[in-house]
C-alpha cells in the first residue's frame, strides 16, 4: 500500500539536514521559506506504509513547487536594544534626559535598528523630537538629528545601514540621510514644497516620501539629481483623479504603495504606483466594488522590499476588522480577523510584510492582551505582549510589558520586520510586580525555525 505523506526537513547552507518524521496529511504542493541559516521545506512524499519509520532521502523530494506558505516562527529571544527612563535617572543605551518617541522603530536584515527619539536641546522654538537612535545586537546611542526646530519622521534604514528620515519645519526641511558619521541634506525637491513626511530610502539611493504643498500633497521619490511624482492630490494638478495620499510604502523597486482617495467619487483604494505613474489597484471598497469584503482601509499599509507584497488593514461586515496581504489583484490572501484565532481587535498601526509574506501587526488576544502577532495564509501566532516578562538592563534582569497608566497601549508606533522574520517592537515597561515604571523600550525579536508547530501539524 502507497499513501501520501508530508516530510518537514531544514536544508542548512552547510548541506545538512535535519529531519522531521512523516505524517499522514493529504497535501498536494511542496513549499520553500528561507530561514536563518537556511531553507523550510514542506512537499508531500511517497512511502509505502504507515507501519515505516524511516528518514526519507532527499531524492524523494520535489523542490519544483513554491509556495509563500510554510511554517510560522517561534520567537524565544527578545534582546533590547535601548530603554529611556521617565525623567527619572539613567536609561540604557541612550543620553540621560532623552526619550524614545512613540514612533515605530525599524530594523533591517544586518540586525540594525533605528528609533526616533526625543532630547531637550535647550533652543527656544525647538521641538525637541527630532533624533535619531540606531544600535545593533543591545549597543547603540544617538547617532544623528534634524534641523533646529524641525520634527522627524520615523527613521528608515536601507540595507547599507544608512538611515532616511524626513524634516518638517525648522530650519531646513526636506528628506536627510545619515551614512556614518555624516548627517546630509538629501533633497528638498520639489522646490515649492513646504513639508516632507514618511520617508524610506532603498539600497539603490532612491528616496520615496509624501510632499506636503500649501494646496495638497503628494507621493514623490528623488534619485541622482532629479525627482518624479508618483501621485499628486487634486489641488496640486487640477487633472488629477486622486483627492487625498495617505501615507505612503516605498519599496526597493522604486514602488510607493499606498491608501488614496478618489476625487470624482471619493471612493477609497489601495495602489501601488511607480516612478512613472504607472499604477496597480489591489483593492476597492464594496461601495465601489460590488462583492467587495473590504467596508473600509485604514490609513496606512505595509510593502515587502523586493517581492511586490501590499499588506493593509480592511474593516469588514459586522464590525469585524481583517489583515490581508495582497500579491496582486487577484490574488489577495486573508492573514487575520477578528473573531477568530483568538484575535479581538486589530490596531490602527501599519502591519509589516516581508519578501517571503510574513506578516506582522499588533492586535489584542482573547485575554484582553494587547500583542505582537506573527501570521502568513496558514494562520497566525502570538509572539509577545502585554503582561509578559522581558530582559531590561535592570535588577532582577527582567521587566514586564505594561502601560504607565490604564488606557494606554504597552505597544507603541507599529512595528518592523526583517527578511529573516526577526521583528523590532517598542514597548513601555513596569517592573514585575507593575509598582514602578521603567520608562519604554525598543526589543528585537529574533526569529528561530519552528517546524513541529506549523499549521497542520500540531
Amino acid at each position: 500500500m502507497v499513501e501520501s505523506h508530508l516530510a518537514l526537513l531544514r536544508l542548512d547552507t552547510d548541506r545538512r539536514t535535519s529531519w522531521i518524521e512523516p505524517q499522514t496529511v493529504t497535501i498536494t504542493r511542496c513549499d520553500l521559506r528561507k530561514c536563518r541559516g537556511g531553507f523550510i521545506v514542506r512537499a508531500p512524499v511517497f512511502v509505502r506504509t504507515t507501519a515505516m519509520r524511516r528518514f526519507l532521502p532527499a531524492a524523494c523530494l520535489s523542490l519544483t513547487c513554491i509556495s509563500a506558505s510554510a511554517a510560522l516562527p517561534d520567537y524565544l529571544t527578545f534582546q533590547l536594544q535601548v530603554r529611556s527612563n521617565v525623567g527619572i535617572g539613567a536609561g540604557f543605551n541612550i543620553t540621560p534626559g532623552a526619550g524614545l518617541s512613540d514612533t515605530a522603530p525599524d530594523l533591517n536584515d544586518a540586525l540594525r535598528v533605528a528609533a526616533r527619539a526625543r532630547f531637550p536641546s535647550g533652543q527656544p522654538g525647538d521641538d525637541f523630537d527630532r533624533h535619531v537612535w540606531s544600535g545593533s545586537n543591545g549597543t547603540g546611542f544617538l547617532v544623528s538629528e534634524g534641523p533646529t526646530g524641525s520634527e522627524i519622521s520615523a527613521p528608515r534604514l536601507d540595507p547599507l545601514n544608512r538611515i532616511w528620515f524626513a524634516a518638517s519645519g525648522g530650519i531646513q526641511p526636506g528628506i536627510w540621510r545619515y551614512d556614518a558619521p555624516a548627517t546630509t541634506l538629501f533633497t528638498n525637491e520639489p522646490s515649492l514644497a513646504t513639508g516632507f513626511q514618511h520617508a524610506r530610502g532603498n539600497a539603490a539611493g532612491a528616496a520615496g516620501y509624501r510632499a506636503q504643498f500649501t494646496l495638497g500633497r503628494a507621493w514623490v521619490s528623488f534619485v541622482g539629481v532629479e525627482f518624479n511624482f508618483h501621485a499628486r492630490e487634486v489641488g496640486l494638478d487640477f487633472q488629477s483623479p486622486y483627492a487625498a495620499l495617505f501615507p505612503p510604502a516605498f519599496d526597493e523597486n522604486r514602488v510607493i504603495a499606498g491608501k488614496l482617495t478618489l476625487a470624482a467619487s471619493g471612493f477609497h483604494q489601495i495602489r501601488t504606483i511607480d516612478h512613472r505613474g504607472d499604477f496597480v489597484i489591489l483593492a476597492r471598497t464594496s461601495a465601489e466594488q460590488a462583492g467587495s469584503p473590504y467596508l473600509s482601509f485604514d490609513d496606512q499599509v505595509g510593502i515587502s522590499p523586493t517581492s511586490g507584497r501590499v499588506v493593509f488593514v480592511a474593516g469588514l461586515a459586522g464590525g469585524a476588522r481583517g489583515v490581508f496581504l495582497a500579491n496582486g489583484p487577484s490574488n489577495i490572501v486573508e492573514i487575520a480577523r477578528t473573531g477568530t484565532q483568538g484575535l479581538t481587535a486589530i490596531a490602527s498601526l501599519a502591519p509589516v510584510v516581508n519578501d517571503d509574506g510574513l506578516v506582522a501587526f499588533i492586535g489584542t488576544d482573547g485575554s484582553a492582551r494587547e500583542s505582537v502577532f506573527i501570521g502568513d495564509d496558514t494562520g497566525i501566532r502570538r509572539v509577545i505582549g502585554r503582561t509578559d516578562l522581558v530582559p531590561v538592563d535592570l535588577a532582577p534582569g527582567s521587566a514586564r510589558i505594561a502601560p504607565p497608566q490604564a488606557g494606554q497601549p504597552p505597544l507603541l508606533g507599529g512595528l518592523a520586520i526583517n527578511g529573516d522574520g526577526d521583528l523590532a517592537f517598542l514597548a513601555t515597561l513596569t517592573t514585575p510586580d507593575g509598582q514602578s515604571i521603567l520608562g519604554r523600550g525598543v526589543y528585537v525579536a529574533r526569529a528561530g525555525t519552528q517546524l513541529i508547530h506549523a499549521s497542520g501539524f500540531e
